[in-house]
């Protein structure tokens, strides 16, 4: 049996999901739109998108959850709380350098996701939940700066009572969340 130019033999999208793939990218590159499976490569687009999404939110309500424990059990520092922080800012990195565009929806759901940072806070750590400040007392440039918090001093010398910013004293605006607790 000869196939015509204009037809197209594909595996089935929920048979072989790979083999559908690269049969969906051959007729891409081909310029055989007509013949691609337009709703299941939407579908597939879409997924991508939302992936991106889902790995920014789990990325940063786990940066802001150890921030808080960094800020607020500072005799607890350890080297992988800091390598928690680091390799969460890097991975968050990488998705906006692929897409930048993400980065002003990530700011829209900073206050949703640091709701639910401080909640795991309180979970792990066992202290009050009106321990850690509300609103959000981060931005989100700062949870996405490695230069911001003084990560690397972990050591027992280096540990503090207070919480520190950048190795230059105090952060006051977690300061004053401290004080009105007192």
């Amino acid at each position: 049996m000869t196939i015509a130019p204009e037809e197209t033999v594909s595996p089935a999208y929920e048979v072989d999901f790979h083999a559908w793939l690269m049969a969906q990218v051959k007729l891409l590159r081909e310029g055989r739109l007509a013949q691609a499976d337009g709703n299941n490569i939407a579908e597939e687009l879409e997924s991508l998108g939302n992936s991106d999404r889902r790995t920014l939110k789990s990325h940063v309500r786990t940066v802001l959850m150890h921030l808080l424990k960094w800020n607020f059990q500072p005799r607890r520092r350890t080297r992988s709380w800091a390598m928690t922080i680091r390799n969460g800012r890097r991975k968050m990195a990488d998705v906006l350098a692929d897409s930048p565009s993400l980065k002003p929806w990530l700011a829209e759901v900073l206050a949703a996701e640091y709701t639910r940072a401080r909640k795991d806070a309180t979970i792990e750590t066992g202290l009050a939940p009106d321990t850690f400040p509300v609103p959000c007392p981060f931005t989100l440039d700062q949870v996405l700066d490695e230069d911001f918090l003084d990560l690397y001093g972990t050591g027992e010398e280096e540990r503090h009572d207070t919480p520190r910013c950048c190795g230059r004293g105090v952060w006051p605006p977690l300061m004053s969340a401290v004080s009105h607790r007192n």
